[in-house]
């Protein structure tokens, strides 16, 4: 129902209010988004195949606004409930305002650990991005990154 009223804004290069309603699960999508995150995080999510999780997109950049999925069916209706007055965008950023919630990340987030994403991630090849990953988990308070080498090593040939 939402997305009949939305089509518009998803045609309109120009729009500057947009819903995602879904991922497309393209090389091409992930790599112009990827590309896009801060520092290297793209470089890691790519390789290792780990997604963020709701709030994450929001502080990653990727999304303005983070709705608690027990709020979606009221904000749904909020705006469906919108008149055409001319005024839409202002008027669907207020109500998505209304429900959205501040994004804090905890220390578990894979955000969280961006330096040491940046530095292990920095390296030329996939082979010295391992090899400096691994050498960070060895540290104290790194012991996620073991699962991840594993999950890389799993699914790489160089692995």
């Amino acid at each position: 129902m939402l997305a009949q009223k939305l089509v518009k804004y998803e045609k309109d290069d120009n729009a500057e209010f947009i819903i995602i309603k879904g991922i497309t699960q393209t090389v091409a999508y992930h790599t112009y988004i990827l590309s896009r995150l801060p520092g290297r995080l793209g470089e890691y999510l790519g390789l290792t195949g780990v997604k963020l999780k709701g709030k994450e997109v929001v502080a990653a950049g990727l999304a303005t606004h983070f709705v608690p999925s027990h709020k979606l069916f009221q904000l749904e209706k909020s705006l469906l409930s919108i008149n055409n007055g001319g005024e839409e965008d202002t008027i669907f950023r207020s109500v998505i305002d209304e429900f959205s919630t501040i994004v804090q990340i905890d220390e578990t987030s894979v955000l969280s650990k961006l330096s040491i994403i940046d530095d292990c991630f920095s390296r030329e090849t996939v082979e010295e991005i391992l090899d400096s990953f691994e050498a960070e988990a060895g540290k104290k308070e790194n012991d996620w990154i073991m699962p991840v080498l594993k999950s890389i090593k799993k699914a790489s040939p160089i692995g």
